[in-house]
C-alpha cells in the first residue's frame, strides 16, 4: 500500500467523494467530483464516481451523460463501468460509442 503523503490529490478526493456518497452525503460528493474536475478534466474515473453518485441519486439521465463522457476519455475500471451500465440498462453503443469499435466494458 502507497504511504499516505505519496497519494495524489486525485486520487484522495476521489476516495473521499466514494465515502460521502457512502454516507448518504451525495451533493457533497457531486461537489467534490465537480471540483476535481477542474483540475484534472481528463478522469474518466472522476466522470465514473459522478455517475455512480448520480445513480445512486436517480438521476439517470445525467448518469448516462457522465459514463459517455468516461468512454470517450478512457476505461480505467471496465468492471465498474459495466456495472454501471448493466445498472443503466444501456450499452456503450447506445451511449455513442462507435459502431464496430471494440469495448472492454462490455
Amino acid at each position: 500500500m502507497a504511504q499516505p503523503h505519496m497519494i495524489s490529490a486525485k486520487a484522495r478526493s476521489q476516495w473521499a467523494a466514494t465515502d460521502l456518497a457512502r454516507l448518504n452525503q451525495r451533493p457533497t460528493a457531486m461537489a467534490l467530483l465537480t471540483l476535481n474536475l477542474e483540475f484534472y478534466d481528463k478522469s474518466a474515473l472522476t466522470y465514473q464516481s459522478m455517475a455512480q453518485v448520480l445513480l445512486q441519486d436517480g438521476d439517470t439521465a445525467s448518469a448516462k451523460d457522465a459514463l459517455n463522457k468516461a468512454i470517450g476519455l478512457q476505461l480505467n475500471n471496465p468492471q465498474q463501468l459495466r456495472q454501471l451500465l448493466q445498472r443503466l440498462g444501456v450499452t456503450p453503443w447506445t451511449l455513442g460509442w462507435p459502431a464496430g469499435a471494440p469495448c472492454v466494458a462490455c
